[in-house]
């Protein structure tokens, strides 16, 4: 089914130019696709809906496992990459990520204990929803909705209100990061470099030569990958 939709997915991006040229994902049109599926099979009342809700209900306990692959593989570097450069670039990373992290979720916090709690009864963790949707996304938030159920916590609706807030997210980033990119191209921030055709085949044979000379010759591609997902993912 996850397959299916996928390739839905892939056959709206390559057909319609709209959504490649606001670089909507596949995976994005993918999930909608599914959720509109989803939707009007629930409509109808016959053992389809059954299997499907069955189906849903298996789903629903992907993003908690697929989050922690994806940010394992963040995380990888590129062979062609020196280690020391790769280090820096991964802390030069994290440092970023943390700062806007923590400076999202100290905004959610403030506005929740000055603004929303003055009108409505809601705890404190109400503001932790601004980073769980806008720093990290549906999947981080399917994994939040655990902790936001939790007692301690007490915000029984915090995985739905996530998934509202990282929908919102990914929305208003994809159209904010596209005025961006234009003012940028527009105002001379940065500069398109096109590389000749001969110039990306000599470092697609570079890459090659170098994959040749390390450990990984007698695996295939793909496997080496899901070995270091694997460890990475058991270490977490």
């Amino acid at each position: 089914m996850v397959a299916a939709w996928l390739l839905c997915g892939a056959i709206l991006r390559s057909r319609f130019e709209f959504f490649d040229r606001i670089y909507i994902p596949t995976s994005v049109i993918a999930g909608s696709v599914g959720l509109v599926t989803m939707q009007m099979a629930g409509l109808a009342k016959n053992a389809a809906t059954i299997e499907l809700a069955t189906a849903g209900e298996v789903l629903k306990g992907w993003p908690t496992t697929l989050i922690a692959i994806v940010f394992a593989g963040m995380l990888l570097p590129r062979t062609t990459v020196p280690w020391k450069e790769s280090m820096n670039a991964a802390a030069r990373e994290g440092v970023m990520v943390w700062i806007i992290a923590l400076g999202q979720t100290a905004v959610g916090l403030l506005v929740t204990w000055l603004v929303i709690q003055r009108f409505y009864d809601v705890p404190h963790s109400f503001g932790m929803l601004l980073e769980t949707g806008f720093a990290g996304g549906h999947g981080t938030a399917a994994a939040m909705g655990q902790v936001f159920a939790s007692p301690q916590v007490n915000l029984p609706h915090g995985l739905d209100l996530g998934l509202l807030m990282a929908t919102i997210g990914l929305v208003y980033g994809t159209l904010s990061g596209i005025v961006w990119i234009n003012l940028a191209a527009r105002w001379g921030w940065v500069q398109k470099k096109a590389a000749s055709p001969s110039a990306m085949l000599e470092a697609t044979q570079a890459i090659d030569e170098r994959r040749q000379l390390n450990f990984t010759r007698g695996l295939d591609p793909l496997l080496i990958q899901a070995v270091w997902l694997a460890m990475a993912f058991g270490i977490g």
